[in-house]
C-alpha cells in the first residue's frame, strides 16, 4: 500500500486526468495524495501601462493562482474521501518534480502519459520521459488517450 502519492500538475487538463485514477488508488485508505504545481520564477520586471511589477508582486500572483488551482482539485478528491495536500515549488519541472519527490520521500509519482515519444503503445510527454529516466522513485504512467481531454 502507499504511504504518499505525489500527483504534479501543470494546469493542463491533460496532467489533471490522472485524478480520477488516483482517487480510486488512494481513496479509502490512509495515503495521502499530494498535488504538486510546479512554476518558473520569474525573470524579469514586468511593466504594464507605464508602471513596473516587481518580481515579488508577480510571485504573489503566482502563489495566489497556483493556491486557488490546487485548493479545486484537491476539494473534488477529498469530495472522494482521499487524504489530500498542496504544494507549490517553483524551477524546472522535471528535476523539481524528482527533488520534491525524494525531500517528501514519496512511494510514486503518479503522471499522464500523452505525448510524442512513443515505445510501442506507450507515449511519453518530454516531461514525464525526463522523470521517468531520471527518478529513483517508482513512476505510474497513466495513458490518456489522445482525444480524451476536452479543453487541452
Amino acid at each position: 500500500m502507499f504511504k504518499k502519492i505525489l500527483v504534479p500538475l501543470d494546469g493542463n487538463p491533460y496532467s489533471e486526468a490522472v485524478l480520477d485514477h488516483v482517487a480510486k488508488m488512494a481513496g479509502g485508505t490512509s495515503a495521502a495524495v499530494i498535488l504538486l504545481r510546479v512554476g518558473h520564477l520569474p525573470k524579469d520586471v514586468i511593466v504594464e501601462q507605464g508602471r513596473v511589477i516587481p518580481l515579488d508582486e508577480q510571485m504573489g500572483w503566482l502563489e495566489t493562482e497556483f493556491a486557488h488551482y490546487l485548493s479545486e482539485k484537491a476539494a473534488k478528491l477529498s469530495e472522494k474521501g482521499v487524504n489530500v495536500e498542496t504544494a507549490t515549488a517553483y524551477g524546472e519541472p522535471h528535476s523539481t518534480i524528482i527533488n520534491y519527490a525524494e525531500e517528501q520521500d514519496v512511494d510514486v509519482i503518479v503522471v499522464a502519459s500523452h505525448g510524442k515519444l512513443c515505445i510501442g503503445p506507450v507515449c511519453f510527454s518530454d516531461e514525464a520521459d525526463k522523470i521517468v529516466t531520471h527518478s529513483t522513485r517508482p513512476v505510474l504512467l497513466i495513458k490518456i488517450p489522445e482525444g480524451a481531454v476536452t479543453g487541452a
